[in-house]
């Protein structure tokens, strides 16, 4: 009898331990920034190109860089160098980077390069703008972009109707010029506010997310 009641014992404390371990829900990166913004440059010369991105859960991110689909470079750099002689003798040639975290949750970024392009760079903004998302309505994802004329604290969060904040996609000092944020909310259909806080500045854009 006393060996019965021990195993009872045994396997109660067993399932009690299973039932307190909470189970641990995996995050996607998240995209923060990416240089250049646009790939319209003079292709004579090589070209830096690299992604900004973390992990909510703190995980190491490995990035995979391809031209055309095809892998040319693969590991934990963020950054790549095309060269002139990997893409002459294309008219135009797609450059993707993915971030990936090592449960194989993903995003990425591309840029379209094409060859004896140049562009002259925008003038930095007179204060700071927040653009309308794009697209809107969107599902599953949306890119959100703004300026900055200086560098700032930045914080871009996303909120309900109640003014319940839903997601903080960024609150970091950030340098002046165009920033990009890739948002692939898991969250239910309907109408959402993006608000971006730079000094004292606070811009917001209604979102409408369909499902």
């Amino acid at each position: 009898m006393r060996y019965i009641v021990s195993l009872l014992t045994l396997a109660l404390h067993a399932l009690l331990f299973t039932q307190s371990v909470p189970a641990q829900t995996n995050h996607a990166p998240i995209f923060r920034s990416r240089s250049p913004l646009i790939a319209a440059f003079n292709v004579t010369q090589p070209v830096t190109f690299a992604v900004s991105a973390y992990d909510p859960d703190g995980d190491t991110l490995t990035y995979t860089w391809k031209i055309d689909g095809g892998i040319v470079q693969s590991g934990r750099d963020s950054s790549y160098v095309l060269t002139p002689a990997v893409y002459h003798q294309y008219i135009v040639v797609i450059l993707t980077c993915v971030f990936a975290d090592p449960g194989g949750l993903r995003d990425s970024s591309s840029w379209h390069v094409g060859p004896d392009i140049y562009v002259e760079p925008t003038a930095l903004p007179t204060q700071p703008h927040l653009d309308q998302n794009y697209p809107n309505p969107f599902n599953p994802s949306t890119t959100i972009s703004y300026d900055l004329p200086s560098t700032n604290w930045v914080t871009l969060g996303i909120y309900n109707s109640l003014g319940k904040l839903q997601a903080l996609l960024v609150d970091e000092e950030q340098v002046a010029g165009l920033h990009e944020v890739h948002w692939s909310p898991a969250l239910s259909s309907g109408v959402y506010f993006c608000r971006l806080w730079a000094g004292n500045f606070i811009h917001t854009r209604k979102m409408i997310l369909l499902k």
